[in-house]
């Protein structure tokens, strides 16, 4: 009987030894490990990161960028993935066949171009309509204008032709107040 227990307690002891000899190892994984920028080689923040694994076509992971840009996916199984990166203002950036190998960090340098700007701008103006047959846009000159306004002679026509819907061909400046003034 004791030797039965022996036996059983060192069959025990190996399975013990060996399942933690296994567990040490880790499993066969690797990380990928990058750095998100704009194209004049500045960090972009809280970027959205998607690692798609190529052979599945599952999820593995999602994260975001962190204040330098930076982003790490470790405990990655062995494989082909697939790098999607999402910002606002940057157009999607899409890196296939990263491949992540056991108990290594593959690099990766995600530069996102920006995106294309589509603007639209439309102009509208109400345009008001000018009467130009009748003289509806007129002013009445009073004898106080006419007197407190400094010019050469007080001469009314002068002032006429300086009012809105007026035409007029001014005599020369030497014959100021004679003259033939004619107003339209």
């Amino acid at each position: 009987m004791r030797t039965s227990i022996a036996s059983l307690l060192s069959v025990g002891l190996i399975a013990l030894l060996l399942s933690c000899r296994l567990l040490a190892q880790g499993g066969a994984t690797g990380a990928i490990s990058g750095t998100v920028q704009d194209p004049s080689g500045a960090v972009v923040a809280n970027a959205e990161v998607r690692i798609v694994n190529e052979d599945t076509g599952v999820l593995a992971r999602a994260t975001n960028s962190d204040a330098t840009g930076s982003f790490t996916v470790p405990l990655l199984a062995a494989g082909n993935y697939s790098v999607t990166i999402k910002s606002p203002g940057f157009a999607e950036g899409n890196f296939t066949g990263v491949a992540v190998r056991v108990t290594e960090t593959t690099r990766l340098t995600a530069r996102l171009s920006a995106k294309a700007v589509m603007q639209e701008i439309q102009v509208q103006a109400q345009v008001e309509t000018v009467e130009t047959s009748a003289p509806v846009t007129g002013q009445a000159i009073e004898s106080n204008t006419i007197r407190s306004l400094p010019l050469a002679t007080q001469n009314f026509q002068q002032l006429l032709t300086l009012s809105a819907g007026t035409q007029s061909e001014l005599n020369s400046a030497q014959q100021l107040g004679r003259g033939n003034v004619r107003i339209e």
